[in-house]
């Protein structure tokens, strides 16, 4: 038997030779570890949220700066002014 077994039997044999109530509880105890757990868990919770927002942020600012790059280098000859030939040919039609 190894060390580790022989504790664990010799614990386990402790606590079967304690009195059930004879273990005091501290006031308050449960209502510190339950204030302790919503505390960690709000924080925890709260940072992921932080965090992957932060992370959506960068991904959409990313994206919107190589559209925005793409946009400007768009080998167009056509500016958004200068109407198209077809367009023209359509006036010159409507007025003869």
């Amino acid at each position: 038997m190894n060390e580790f077994d022989r504790r664990w039997q010799d614990c386990a044999a402790r606590a079967r030779q304690e009195v059930a109530g004879s273990i005091q509880v501290p006031v308050g105890f449960a209502t510190r570890v339950w204030a302790r757990w919503t505390a960690r868990s709000k924080t925890a919770s709260t940072a992921a949220w932080l965090n992957l927002s932060f992370r959506a942020l960068v991904v959409a600012t990313a994206a919107l700066a190589v559209l925005a790059v793409t946009e400007f280098y768009k080998p167009s000859a056509s500016s958004a002014f200068v109407p198209h030939l077809e367009d023209v040919v359509a006036d010159v039609w409507r007025t003869l």
